[in-house]
């Protein structure tokens, strides 16, 4: 049976998961429609339908993917509120409710609220994702198989989640760059050529978790067998407790929550 899925918003993130699709099965038709001046010639390279409107959009699409920035959902839901029926929803604007979506269109339609990160562009995603209660049976599998066409891990759970889920996997690769960050300029300081140091530095956190998800064990066991006694990590580590810097992560993923329950409300 073929699904005819369109996008509002045509960004970064809307043509990974375009191409994860196009690339998981041929029963998608789809289609998009995008503000931006470029926005023929991206329809033209991901062989795409190109609409001339959001309403047009709407009134052609089984499934809306609603990919445009938070600040953008109100006007884009304003325009298509008298068109949209029944369809399912599915948003990836961080920080918007479902209820929130569906106070703004005026209509209890299906909505899935999914909540990726930035590796969907490489094919490395992680998300969570809810659904409204409007969903039926049918709705929900095709909305997993899209989700599943673009994630590599993906967790179901109670919207309230979202907000964890945002503070970990979705602002998560951020944490990781910031500590590649200070890892780059400390070997610089040693006079290393960057572009090894970064290229050893990515496959050291790729091998580390691969390493966490296959061997299924704890982060602390696997840190242990890197620490040797009087060693060299022992050394980095000694440092990093005694500046405190476990607790430093929390409070920094603790305000990432507290944040993404703000943008929710």
């Amino acid at each position: 049976m073929m699904i005819k899925i369109g996008f509002i918003g045509v960004g970064n993130m809307a043509k990974a998961i375009i191409q994860s699709l196009k690339n998981s099965s041929n029963n998608f038709i789809i289609g998009g429609f995008d503000i931006n001046k470029n926005f023929k010639n991206t329809c033209k390279n991901l062989k795409i339908k190109q609409y001339s409107s959001n309403s047009e959009l709407v009134k052609s699409s089984d499934t809306i993917f609603l990919s445009v920035k938070p600040q953008q959902v109100s006007d884009v839901l304003s325009e298509i509120k008298q068109v949209i029926k029944n369809q399912m929803l599915i948003s990836i604007a961080a920080g918007v409710s479902i209820g929130k979506i569906q106070k703004l269109l005026g209509k209890k339609i299906p909505v899935i609220r999914v909540m990726p990160n930035t590796p969907v562009l490489v094919g490395e995603g992680a998300c969570g994702y809810s659904f409204s209660k409007e969903l039926n049976v049918r709705q929900k599998k095709i909305a997993e198989k899209i989700i599943k066409s673009f994630c590599k891990i993906y967790f179901c759970v109670k919207e309230a989640d979202i907000d964890v889920i945002t503070s970990l996997s979705g602002s998560g690769p951020a944490y990781f760059f910031y500590i590649i960050e200070a890892m780059i300029e400390q070997t610089k300081a040693f006079g290393f050529d960057e572009t090894k140091a970064k290229m050893l530095i990515a496959q050291t956190l790729t091998g580390a978790g691969k390493l966490l998800l296959t061997t299924g064990e704890e982060p602390s066991i696997l840190r242990q067998r890197v620490t040797s006694k009087g060693g060299t990590t022992e050394a980095a580590l000694k440092i990093f407790e005694k500046n405190r810097l476990k607790e430093i992560i929390k409070k920094g993923i603790s305000a990432a929550y507290k944040r993404a329950k703000e943008l929710s409300r």
